[in-house]
């Protein structure tokens, strides 16, 4: 290495003076100057100006910064035209975001050359200014705190700016504030480039879904949740939309499918009132058309009751359940009162209409989870709805309230009652039902508001009514007996969501701005750069530079006579007064003119003696950012930034992603905070770079005594980083290698920082806790009966909710304190562990191929002849089931036995005896009786969206062996009390199966969604299998009869929805854990730019490290008494110097090889010289040395 540690103890180094050419002392060059020789002041003509402050640089800048804007407002326009303007991947988009920070990067650097050549030689300019053109009054921008003692490359940014501007020198404002904003682009561009979606579509052809559609009970108090495939007034054919899922970036399916649209035919129909003396009323319904005349009987119905409100009566009746070809119709009407003088009498308005069931095609489009469809041109096919739309739509509304005649159950309906308020809210007179159904629901649909019952005297209003509740409802129904697809498939096409490169607009618009700011700045900067003819006839850069310009300013020099060691406030002091620069023509050297460095006007001072200062006393230069406190914290940044790195990318791979993006400002505060950080830290090793590049020459003339290239000619600071590496690898510069590598690899920390995140589509899953809100109650409670299991099994139901087969679950939801917007949005999914209750049946069973079967029962044997009911067909086989009450009268149990089993079933096979309808050799029969118990289990459980729905897609699953049995207190109300042998109870009653038999359990467990083959009720070897269907279908209507049994639940106070419900403050039970999983857009931390981040980082910490111990032990904080940075500060370690003693008089116009030649065997060193004048002192300088001797 070429430097080493400089000797700053209190020894002094003495050197003497070279002999090789005459000495001239100070004063005798002061003497030949006050001479009478003549002279001739010209300005400078020829000379040196940086390369930098010239007007095509400032011209070239401008276009590239006018380029800039053009290009930002063009793609701008473009992106917000096209949503962006080139598709591209992850991948390219992170490439193509490292192109501009590079541009920047690369501006930055280019503009720092400008900046520092007009901080350090905005002087010499100043200087050059001609005497005659300066006014008294202007002297002060002359004056040498602002000119000789300046120094802006060595200030603090913020002071440079702000001493320029009390300085009114434009130049370095503008190159300072444009190094800031340029600063400022590096961390605003991070967010500039953005991904948009562009949508591609592809065609495809979906198959279409064959299997039954579902029937979902509906809820007309609140809003109507449409299902799937359905949306107001059609039912739309089922198709495959798994593309959706299964092709990347899809996000819309658009198909061509066939919908149903329930249409009304309705016509006014004349009503006849006919009145008994037993107080029934007969109103008959007679419609003009093909529709049959009905007749509705209302007991007890009076003109005087109905002034205050209207009887409003609903019929329907259609035989499609047995005859597809049958036209379904209904009728509507509503009576009202009218006094007329002292009479009363009956209005009435009535309404008859007849459906038809339309198939239309329809262009169906699913986006965002969302389904829109429109009719498409063309005339509909009519279509029936086997099995009856409006006994569909009767049963959709379960009322167990409700008394239904047995022969109204299928095929016809009846509702009427008196309404003399909101039809909503008013208790109204039972006549078959007491919901009102098709009203309500017609007027909800209406108005959603209140709608009185006189209001249904108007005809208009009525029509409305009906034709809502069967277009709208009649489709959301029809949609789920629709069983038959009519297309077997259909053309569509998949909506692809493309990733598009695109700007985003306002930060474009900043960008622009700021640049417009910068042009605005930079262009006055034609008038303010150097001269044409240059300012100085030798280039300033190096000591040597600085040296031979100051060599004929004998005045100046003099009065820094003996100041090598002093502060800068003692030369400031020294030299007060205002200065300029002028070339001295002499006659006696004509072609070199003498540079000097001339006081313009003198201040009125007497500068006090200089008293002779050891060494020790010298107060060395030490910049904070060279101070070892400022060094070691931007190590432990650097080892922060580094660790703050891997933690995150760990978090981020852990968490699939840092933090939720629900704007694109949380995405460019996570990129831009990176970024100004790594801007900060570049800027300070900037600052620290330029420091030891400009004390680089300074330690080495204080280390050793070096030759006139290796120590005066030295200069790393007005050159590139590039190549100042360069150089100072050729000349083994250790430090400026360590310092200018890591400035350079701090350049691309800014560029890497652009791509470190980004935002993606990503699952997110955290910990939640589920509170029960609802129990099973303690005390006796009656199960109430429901036909919700029927439409489960028979109509393809849906499961309520908090039910699933044959396990019912208390509701359950989110806790209060984490029930947030963010925690429940549409697409989230909970999974956990969730207690339920299912119905557990342990059975005994026995076979025989006689005619009797023997079981015991109750420790008895009993007898059941299953032959004596069945009848066997001729010359065949049937397999037959009975329902527990028949099952009963087959067993020889009469009502003095001690009880009946719950539960008991009978089925088998029946073989005619040789041709007569008996009970053959190859009959049989199995009898199973069962009592019921229920258990508590535990389940695995995945629910979808805020209302904490479950989906047949995952159903529950039991956890282990986690069952234990639970007591609950039931009573169940038994069929027909009164009739010997029917005084127990079936929860079957409900269950109607696809022959329309009522209370039918083996027709249900043989037809509907969990159907056997009625083979195997005939076959012996199946009958495990049918007691697994039998069990199944017995603990699904269970789970419904639980689920609607009011009195079984007790219900948090907040969370009753039943005023007759029993509450409690506070739940028994804790609360349960779970995981939520959303799929959000997540700042994601790119592994690529954070690996090569982590590798600068590294690389730039151990750099560094070593860079501090390196400069501290060659003594970069003990290299020079003063910054040296200004001209004074040379000038006064050269005012003692040999070295002008030793110059050519040609020295500041020739070039360094020249001086070079000159100096040849000559070498030099800073530090302590015997001072001739004073010969017990001596003076701190540059000087000239033969060799090193100690005194």
């Amino acid at each position: 290495m070429a430097a080493s540690q400089p000797n700053s103890t209190a020894t002094t180094h003495t050197y003497e003076q070279p002999v090789d050419y005459e000495t001239i002392e100070l004063d005798e060059l002061i003497d030949r100057v006050s001479g009478e020789e003549p002279y001739i002041e010209r300005r400078m003509m020829y000379g040196w100006r940086p390369k930098y402050l010239r007007r095509r640089v400032v011209i070239a800048f401008n276009v590239i910064f006018t380029l800039h804007v053009v290009i930002l407002e063009a793609l701008n326009r473009i992106s917000i035209q096209r949503q962006g303007f080139v598709f591209a991947g992850v991948d390219v988009f992170n490439a193509c975001r490292l192109v501009i920070p590079t541009v920047l990067t690369l501006i930055l650097a280019f503009w720092l050359r400008f900046e520092y050549q007009a901080c350090r030689y905005l002087p010499w300019m100043i200087l050059a200014r001609q005497p005659e053109k300066l006014k008294p009054i202007h002297d002060g921008r002359n004056d040498a705190a602002r000119t000789i003692a300046l120094d802006y490359a060595s200030m603090w940014t913020p002071n440079a700016m702000i001493a320029a501007t009390k300085n009114k020198h434009f130049l370095v404002l503008s190159a300072l504030i444009t190094s800031m904003l340029l600063r400022v682009q590096m961390s605003v561009e991070v967010g500039l480039q953005d991904i948009f979606l562009d949508r591609v579509d592809l065609p495809f052809s979906s198959i279409m879904d064959s299997r039954p559609y579902r029937l979902e009970s509906g809820n007309w108090t609140t809003q109507l949740e449409y299902p799937q495939y359905v949306i107001p007034g059609v039912a739309l054919q089922r198709f495959e939309e798994d593309v959706l899922a299964e092709m990347e970036n899809s996000t819309a399916l658009t198909v061509i499918v066939d919908g149903v649209v329930v249409e009304s035919s309705c016509e006014a129909s004349s009503v006849s009132i006919m009145t008994a003396e037993n107080g029934t009323t007969t109103f008959a319904i007679s419609p003009h058309r093909r529709i049959p005349s009905r007749s509705i009987q209302i007991d007890n119905i009076y003109p005087d009751k109905l002034l205050v409100g209207s009887y409003i009566a609903y019929y329907w009746e259609d035989s499609s359940y047995y005859n597809s070809s049958s036209e379904p119709f209904f009728m509507a009407m509503a009576i009202s009162g009218n006094r007329d003088a002292d009479n009363a009498s009956f209005q009435t308005t009535s309404l008859a209409c007849t459906l038809d069931v339309q198939v239309y095609p329809f262009e169906v489009v699913i986006e965002s989870t969302k389904l829109s469809a429109v009719r498409r041109p063309g005339a509909g096919a009519t279509r029936s709805i086997p099995g009856g739309l409006l006994d569909y739509m009767w049963r959709s509304y379960p009322n167990p309230t409700a008394i239904y005649p047995d022969d109204a159950w299928i095929g016809s309906g009846i509702c009427g009652g008196l309404v003399t308020g909101d039809i909503m809210d008013t208790e109204v007179t039972a006549y078959f039902s007491a919901d009102l159904i098709p009203f309500k629901v017609g007027s909800w649909l209406l108005k959603n508001g209140p709608l009185n019952g006189s209001e249904f005297a108007d005809p208009s209003i009525l029509e409305d009514v009906m034709r809502l509740y069967h277009s709208v409802y009649g489709s959301f129904v029809a949609h789920y007996d629709f069983r038959r697809p009519v297309q077997s498939s259909t053309n569509g096409t998949i909506t692809l969501s493309l990733s598009r490169l695109g700007m985003q607009p306002y930060i474009s618009q900043a960008m622009a701005c700021i640049f417009g700011l910068i042009m605005v700045l930079t262009l006055p900067l034609l008038w303010q750069v150097s001269p044409r003819d240059g300012f100085v006839p030798f280039k300033p850069h190096t000591l040597a530079g600085m040296a031979i310009l100051l060599s004929r300013s004998d005045e100046f020099l003099g009065a820094l006579n003996r100041c090598g060691h002093q502060p800068i406030k003692v030369l400031m002091e020294r030299t007060k007064g205002a200065y300029h620069t002028t070339l001295i023509h002499h006659s006696s050297r004509p072609l070199y003119p003498s540079f000097q460095l001339q006081r313009l006007r003198e201040e009125e001072s007497n500068p006090t003696e200089i008293p002779p200062r050891q060494p020790k006393d010298i107060d060395w230069y030490r910049p904070w950012t060279l101070h070892l406190a400022s060094r070691i914290l931007s190590l432990l940044l650097t080892v922060g930034f580094l660790a703050t790195l891997v933690a995150l990318m760990q978090s981020s791979l852990r968490h699939e992603g840092l933090g939720d993006a629900f704007d694109n400002y949380s995405h460019y505060m996570w990129t831009s905070l990176p970024s100004v950080l790594f801007v900060g830290l570049s800027a300070y090793f900037g600052s620290c770079d330029f420091e030891l590049r400009s004390l680089a020459p300074f330690v080495l003339l204080s280390s050793k005594a070096v030759t006139y290239s290796e120590g005066l000619t030295l200069s790393f600071v007005d050159q590139s980083a590039v190549r100042a590496l360069f150089k100072s690898l050729k000349r083994r510069h250790l430090v400026v290698v360590l310092s200018t590598s890591i400035v350079l690899l701090c350049s691309l920390l800014p560029i890497f920082t652009a791509s470190l995140f980004a935002v993606q589509m990503g699952s997110k899953s955290k910990p939640i806790m589920l509170q029960q809100v609802e129990w099973f109650t303690s005390g006796k409670f009656e199960l109430q009966e429901t036909n919700m299991a029927d439409l489960v099994f028979n109509a393809n139901l849906s499961y309520p909710q908090w039910t699933f087969e044959d396990i019912v679950i208390p509701q359950y939801q989110v806790a209060a304190e984490l029930a947030t917007p963010n925690n429940l949005q549409p697409n989230s999914v909970i999974t956990t562990q969730l207690r339920a209750v299912t119905a557990v049946l342990d059975c005994d069973y026995s076979t025989s191929t006689g005619l009797n079967v023997s079981i015991g029962m109750y420790g008895k044997e009993i007898i059941c002849n299953p032959s004596g009911l069945i009848v066997c067909p001729l010359d065949a086989s049937q397999s037959f089931g009975l329902d527990p009450l028949v099952t009963r009268w087959l067993c020889n149990m009469d009502n003095s036995t001690e009880g009946w089993p719950p539960l008991m079933y009978a089925w088998g096979k029946c073989q005619d005896n040789q041709g007569f309808s008996s009970w053959g050799s190859d009959s049989y029969a199995t009898i199973l009786v069962c009592n019921e118990t229920f258990e508590e289990v535990e389940i695995q459980t995945t629910l979808f969206g805020p209302d904490l729905e479950m989906r047949e897609s995952h159903p529950p699953a039991l956890i282990g062996s986690s069952r234990k049995p639970i007591t609950l207190d039931l009573s169940e109300s038994v069929f027909q009390p009164n009739l010997p042998g029917y005084n127990i109870p079936n929860p079957y009653g409900s269950l109607i199966d696809d022959q329309g038999n009522k209370g039918s359990f083996f027709g249900t467990l043989t037809s509907s969604r969990y159907a056997i083959p009625d083979e195997w009720l005939g076959e012996i070897s199946k009958k495990e299998d049918v007691i697994a269907a039998l069990k199944k279908v017995h603990g699904i209507v269970r789970a419904q009869m639980l689920r609607g049994s009011t009195g079984a639940w007790r219900y948090l106070n907040d969370t009753a929805t039943n005023a007759s419900s029993a509450t409690q403050e506070k739940s028994p039970l804790p609360s349960i854990d779970g995981e939520i999983w959303q799929t959000l857009p997540r700042v994601i931390q790119s592994e690529t730019a954070t690996y090569v981040l982590i590798s600068l980082l590294a690389v730039i910490f151990i750099l560094n490290a070593f860079l501090v111990w390196l400069s501290e032990t060659h003594g970069y904080r003990r290299a020079v008494p003063k910054p040296p940075g200004t001209i004074v500060a040379v000038a006064s370690l050269f005012a003692n110097s040999t070295l002008f003693g030793n110059l050519p008089p040609n020295a500041q116009w020739a070039t360094h090889q020249k001086l070079e030649q000159h100096f040849q065997g000559k070498r030099f060193r800073m530090g302590w010289y015997a001072d001739r004048i004073m010969n017990d002192g001596a003076v701190f300088t540059i000087g000239v040395v033969n060799g090193e001797t100690h005194t």
